[in-house]
C-alpha cells in the first residue's frame, strides 16, 4: 500500500539488501572528468530521508564520497525531515515515500509550502504509477526507484542543477 503508515519488516530488509547489493560489488569513485566540477558539487547541500538507518548510511557515503555532494543531514521520519529542512536549508532532499508516522508524501507537501523550499526527489522501492502521480501531486521535483538510484541520481542532479556528465 503506497500510503501505508509505515514500512514492514520485509520492506526494511529489502531496502537494506538493495543498498548493500548495489554498493558491495563495486566502489563508485568520482569519475576523473568530474574533478573540475567538484567545487560545484560540494556546494549542493543534500538531506537524506529514510526510516532505514543502514540505507541512509550507504547513500550518505555514495553521495558524499562518490559524487562529492555535501550531505548536511539525515532524517528517519517525515516530521524530522520538515524540522531538518528548516534548520539545515538543503538544496535537495531525497525523500522515502513509506515511513512510519508522517509519510514522505505528506512531508513533501509541507516542505513545498515553506518559503524557498528545496528540490525534493521521492524515493521508493516500488516503481508504481500511483506513487508517481502522488509524488507529482504533492509537488515533488522527481521520482526515483531505489534500485535505480545509482543511475538516476546523477541524472536528477544534471536536470535540477545543471551538473553534466556525472555517470
Amino acid at each position: 500500500d503506497p500510503f501505508g503508515s509505515g514500512s514492514t519488516t520485509q520492506c526494511y530488509l529489502l531496502e537494506t539488501a538493495l543498498a548493500s547489493k548495489i554498493f558491495s560489488s563495486a566502489q563508485f569513485p568520482l569519475p576523473p572528468h568530474c574533478a573540475e566540477r567538484s567545487s560545484l558539487l560540494d556546494q549542493i547541500k543534500v538531506l537524506l530521508v529514510d526510516d532505514n538507518r543502514e540505507f541512509l548510511e550507504v547513500w550518505k557515503e555514495y553521495f558524499s564520497s562518490s559524487l562529492g555532494l555535501l550531505v548536511v543531514g539525515c532524517a528517519e521520519s517525515g516530521t524530522s525531515a520538515i524540522q531538518k529542512v528548516q534548520e539545515l536549508q538543503p538544496d535537495l532532499v531525497f525523500m522515502d515515500i513509506s515511513m512510519p508516522g508522517m509519510n514522505g508524501l505528506e512531508a513533501t507537501r509541507q516542505i513545498k509550502r515553506l518559503s524557498n523550499p528545496p528540490h525534493v526527489i521521492m524515493l521508493t522501492g516500488f516503481d508504481d504509477a500511483e506513487y508517481r502521480r502522488a509524488s507529482a501531486n504533492v509537488g515533488a521535483d522527481g521520482f526515483i526507484c531505489k534500485t535505480d538510484m545509482a543511475k538516476e541520481g546523477p541524472i536528477a542532479l544534471e536536470r535540477l542543477f545543471g551538473v553534466k556528465d556525472l555517470g
